[in-house]
Protein backbone atom coordinates (compact mmCIF):
# COMPACT_ATOMS: atom_id res chain seq x y z
CA UNK A 1 0.00 0.00 0.00
CA UNK A 2 1.18 3.63 -0.92
CA UNK A 3 1.22 5.64 2.17
CA UNK A 4 1.79 8.66 -0.03
CA UNK A 5 -1.04 7.69 -2.06
CA UNK A 6 -3.71 8.34 1.49
CA UNK A 7 -1.55 10.76 2.88
CA UNK A 8 -3.68 14.10 3.14
CA UNK A 9 -0.62 16.42 4.25
CA UNK A 10 -1.94 16.53 7.61
CA UNK A 11 0.04 15.75 10.83
CA UNK A 12 -2.13 12.93 11.68
CA UNK A 13 -4.71 10.44 10.11
CA UNK A 14 -6.93 7.64 9.83
CA UNK A 15 -6.84 5.83 6.35
CA UNK A 16 -9.97 2.75 6.15
CA UNK A 17 -9.78 0.80 3.02
CA UNK A 18 -12.69 -1.15 1.84
CA UNK A 19 -12.49 -4.65 0.29
CA UNK A 20 -12.89 -3.06 -3.16
CA UNK A 21 -10.00 -0.92 -2.79
CA UNK A 22 -7.92 -3.83 -0.63
CA UNK A 23 -8.48 -6.24 -4.07
CA UNK A 24 -7.64 -3.05 -6.68
CA UNK A 25 -4.21 -2.95 -4.94
CA UNK A 26 -3.60 -7.05 -4.96
CA UNK A 27 -4.92 -7.70 -8.36
CA UNK A 28 -1.54 -6.59 -10.04
CA UNK A 29 0.57 -8.44 -7.75
CA UNK A 30 -1.07 -11.91 -8.53
CA UNK A 31 -0.93 -14.32 -11.27
CA UNK A 32 -3.77 -13.66 -13.80
CA UNK A 33 -4.63 -17.29 -13.01
CA UNK A 34 -5.19 -16.58 -9.16
CA UNK A 35 -8.80 -15.68 -8.00
CA UNK A 36 -9.11 -13.38 -4.71
CA UNK A 37 -12.56 -15.58 -2.89
CA UNK A 38 -12.21 -13.39 -0.01
CA UNK A 39 -10.56 -11.05 1.75
CA UNK A 40 -10.69 -10.86 6.10
CA UNK A 41 -11.20 -8.09 7.80
CA UNK A 42 -13.25 -6.83 4.91
CA UNK A 43 -11.88 -3.34 5.55
CA UNK A 44 -8.33 -2.77 6.46
CA UNK A 45 -8.33 0.89 8.86
CA UNK A 46 -5.41 2.52 10.43
CA UNK A 47 -3.84 5.54 12.28
CA UNK A 48 -0.84 7.63 11.45
CA UNK A 49 0.68 10.48 13.23
CA UNK A 50 3.76 12.42 12.45
CA UNK A 51 5.64 12.50 15.26
CA UNK A 52 2.83 14.47 18.02
CA UNK A 53 3.99 12.82 21.63
CA UNK A 54 3.40 14.09 24.87
CA UNK A 55 4.84 12.41 28.10
CA UNK A 56 1.52 11.50 30.11
CA UNK A 57 0.79 10.45 33.61
CA UNK A 58 -0.38 6.75 34.57
CA UNK A 59 -2.76 6.08 36.96
CA UNK A 60 -4.49 2.81 38.32
CA UNK A 61 -7.72 1.53 37.46
CA UNK A 62 -8.77 -1.34 39.65
CA UNK A 63 -9.02 -2.66 43.12
CA UNK A 64 -6.40 -4.02 45.85
CA UNK A 65 -7.19 -5.81 48.51
CA UNK A 66 -5.22 -7.21 51.24
CA UNK A 67 -6.42 -10.41 53.31
CA UNK A 68 -7.92 -10.08 57.07
CA UNK A 69 -4.59 -10.42 58.72
CA UNK A 70 -2.87 -7.89 56.14
CA UNK A 71 -3.48 -4.36 54.52
CA UNK A 72 -2.36 -2.75 51.46
CA UNK A 73 1.23 -0.61 52.73
CA UNK A 74 1.52 1.09 49.12
CA UNK A 75 1.04 0.78 45.58
CA UNK A 76 3.05 1.81 42.63
CA UNK A 77 2.90 2.33 39.09
CA UNK A 78 6.14 1.56 36.70
CA UNK A 79 7.27 3.64 35.07
CA UNK A 80 4.69 6.43 36.04
CA UNK A 81 4.25 8.19 32.67
CA UNK A 82 4.34 7.24 29.08
CA UNK A 83 4.53 8.66 25.98
CA UNK A 84 1.69 9.15 24.17
CA UNK A 85 1.51 9.56 19.95
CA UNK A 86 -1.80 10.87 18.76
CA UNK A 87 -3.68 13.50 17.30
CA UNK A 88 -2.40 17.13 18.68
CA UNK A 89 -5.99 18.29 20.03
CA UNK A 90 -6.53 15.13 21.31
CA UNK A 91 -2.82 15.08 23.38
CA UNK A 92 -3.78 18.77 24.52
CA UNK A 93 -6.59 17.29 26.61
CA UNK A 94 -5.56 14.40 27.89
CA UNK A 95 -4.69 14.94 31.34
CA UNK A 96 -3.46 10.86 32.17
CA UNK A 97 -3.31 7.35 30.79
CA UNK A 98 -5.49 4.56 32.73
CA UNK A 99 -4.83 1.10 33.00
CA UNK A 100 -7.37 -1.39 32.05
CA UNK A 101 -9.30 -1.89 35.18
CA UNK A 102 -7.72 -4.24 37.51
CA UNK A 103 -8.53 -6.43 40.62
CA UNK A 104 -5.83 -7.90 42.87
CA UNK A 105 -7.89 -8.99 46.33
CA UNK A 106 -7.17 -11.60 49.38
CA UNK A 107 -3.35 -10.39 48.83
CA UNK A 108 -0.94 -12.02 51.71
CA UNK A 109 2.71 -11.03 50.21
CA UNK A 110 3.87 -8.28 47.63
CA UNK A 111 2.56 -8.34 44.66
CA UNK A 112 3.64 -7.75 41.12
CA UNK A 113 1.54 -7.65 37.71
CA UNK A 114 1.98 -6.44 34.60
CA UNK A 115 -0.99 -4.43 33.17
CA UNK A 116 -1.89 -3.31 29.77
CA UNK A 117 -2.91 0.42 29.59
CA UNK A 118 -6.65 1.32 28.01
CA UNK A 119 -6.48 2.71 24.47
CA UNK A 120 -8.39 4.20 22.24
CA UNK A 121 -8.55 4.39 18.64
CA UNK A 122 -5.58 6.45 17.00
CA UNK A 123 -3.60 6.63 20.06
CA UNK A 124 -0.64 4.53 21.20
CA UNK A 125 1.31 4.72 24.19
CA UNK A 126 5.29 3.51 24.66
CA UNK A 127 4.87 1.91 26.80
CA UNK A 128 1.72 -0.06 25.82
CA UNK A 129 1.76 -1.72 29.95
CA UNK A 130 3.21 -0.81 33.45
CA UNK A 131 4.70 -2.58 35.84
CA UNK A 132 1.87 -2.43 39.14
CA UNK A 133 3.16 -3.55 42.81
CA UNK A 134 1.10 -3.83 46.02
CA UNK A 135 2.89 -3.87 48.91
CA UNK A 136 1.39 -6.02 51.36
CA UNK A 137 2.30 -5.77 55.20
CA UNK A 138 0.73 -8.09 58.10
CA UNK A 139 -0.85 -6.91 61.17
CA UNK A 140 0.36 -6.97 64.20
CA UNK A 141 -1.24 -5.86 67.79
CA UNK A 142 0.53 -3.62 69.85
CA UNK A 143 -0.38 -1.75 73.35
CA UNK A 144 1.09 0.87 74.89
CA UNK A 145 0.12 2.97 78.02
CA UNK A 146 -0.28 6.22 78.31
CA UNK A 147 -0.80 8.42 81.21
CA UNK A 148 -4.48 10.45 81.42
CA UNK A 149 -3.73 13.89 81.86
CA UNK A 150 -6.14 17.10 81.70
CA UNK A 151 -5.91 19.94 79.64
CA UNK A 152 -7.48 23.35 79.44
CA UNK A 153 -8.63 23.69 83.30
CA UNK A 154 -9.03 26.68 85.06
CA UNK A 155 -6.66 28.01 87.73
CA UNK A 156 -6.47 26.53 90.76
CA UNK A 157 -8.39 22.93 89.83
CA UNK A 158 -6.78 19.41 89.50
CA UNK A 159 -8.22 16.87 87.94
CA UNK A 160 -7.44 13.38 89.37
CA UNK A 161 -8.05 10.44 87.21
CA UNK A 162 -8.00 6.87 88.80
CA UNK A 163 -6.24 5.06 87.36
CA UNK A 164 -3.95 7.79 85.89
CA UNK A 165 -2.91 5.68 83.29
CA UNK A 166 -4.54 4.27 80.74
CA UNK A 167 -3.93 0.91 78.03
CA UNK A 168 -4.15 1.75 74.77
CA UNK A 169 -4.25 -1.59 71.98
CA UNK A 170 -4.54 -1.00 68.39
CA UNK A 171 -3.18 -3.18 64.94
CA UNK A 172 -0.18 -1.56 63.25
CA UNK A 173 1.71 -3.05 60.10
CA UNK A 174 4.77 -5.26 61.20
CA UNK A 175 7.07 -3.42 59.58
CA UNK A 176 5.88 0.00 61.95
CA UNK A 177 5.55 -1.80 64.61
CA UNK A 178 8.71 -0.82 66.31
CA UNK A 179 8.92 2.82 65.49
CA UNK A 180 4.75 3.25 67.15
CA UNK A 181 5.14 5.19 70.15
CA UNK A 182 2.66 7.04 72.40
CA UNK A 183 2.94 10.58 70.35
CA UNK A 184 -1.18 10.64 71.13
Amino acid sequence: IDFAQYDSGGSYGRVILPRTELEKLLKPTLDASTRVVTIRPDTLEYYFTRGVSKLVPVEFVGHVEADAFSYVAGLTVEPDSVTVWAEEHFLDSLPAVYTVSTSLTNLSQNTVRRVPLATLKGMKCVPSEVTVTAEVDVYTEKSVEVPILGTNFPAGLTLRTFPSMATISFRVGAKDYKDTCCGF
